[in-house]
């Protein structure tokens, strides 16, 4: 992910979008003005600390035993360390690989909940297949960008998601002209990659985790394209969507191969 476009772009969807401009915003046009470049900061640092984590799905691969669990403990002591309640969940079905809950309660919420939604499993990585074998899981920064297995899917979107909490906090309770009108939930769930089996878990149990289901949910999607309008332009797109479920039951009779 390229430390250059963190945006914090949960905020922005959390507040009124400005009017539509004829050329394509810079990044300091771009960024709100509650966004500060601790923010960002912050939002670099939590990256790198979860990508050196290896929650490799499934966690049967050599070494990533417990890396569920794990990053789960990272994400909580960020939460707890910023005065935000969160904890460890743990799933039925599911042993040693827990989710994260975290929230952020006004007194008088006006609306329904929003939820902050992601994933903290990752696919396993080949070390051999990378410029140099230490760069999967390494985090590393180089020329405005972080390398590592789930810097895009879904660990720079996670590390966004909660330093939004963090922002969301630190308005409502210095600013008094801001005041949340709603919850503000945020769910990290395992098995994304393998089965789904931590996202099944937790649309069964959304009303015992929050008091109601969410109004809204913001969750990883879109895509990034590189000098799309003028070089050094890139361009983040953000998906809208709801999903249903259709079954289908295929026999492919070839190698197999990962998709994601």
């Amino acid at each position: 992910m390229r430390t250059n476009t963190l945006l914090l772009c949960c905020l922005t969807a959390c507040a009124t979008t400005g009017p539509a401009v004829p050329e394509p915003p810079s990044l300091a046009e771009f960024v709100r003005p509650e966004v500060t470049q601790d923010d960002l900061e912050l939002v670099v640092k939590l990256t790198r600390d979860l990508i050196q984590v290896r929650s490799v799905n499934p966690p049967t691969v050599e070494g990533a035993q417990g890396g569920e669990a794990a990053l789960a403990k990272v994400l909580v002591d960020f939460f707890k360390g910023h005065g935000i309640d969160a904890r460890v969940q743990d799933i039925e079905g599911l042993p040693g690989r827990p989710a994260v809950i975290a929230g952020l309660k006004p007194k008088h919420p006006r609306k329904r909940p929003l939820l902050l939604l992601g994933h903290t499993d990752v696919v396993p990585a080949v070390a051999e297949e990378w410029r140099s074998k230490d760069l999967p899981f390494s985090g590393r920064e180089e020329a405005g960008e972080i390398w590592g297995r789930g810097a895009l899917d879904m660990k720079g979107m996670l590390a966004i998601q909660a330093v939004t909490m963090v922002q969301l906090k630190r308005l409502a309770t210095q600013s008094k002209s801001y005041r949340l009108d709603r919850a503000i939930y945020f769910a990290a769930v395992p098995d994304e990659e393998d089965l789904g089996r931590g996202a099944r878990w937790l649309a069964k149990n959304l009303e015992a985790l929050f008091g109601e289901v969410p109004e809204y949910g913001i969750n990883e999607g879109g895509f990034g394209l590189k000098d799309l309008l003028r070089p050094g332009q890139d361009v983040w797109a953000v998906s809208a969507a709801e999903r249903g479920h259709h079954w289908l039951r295929l026999r492919v009779k070839r190698q197999s191969g990962h998709a994601s």
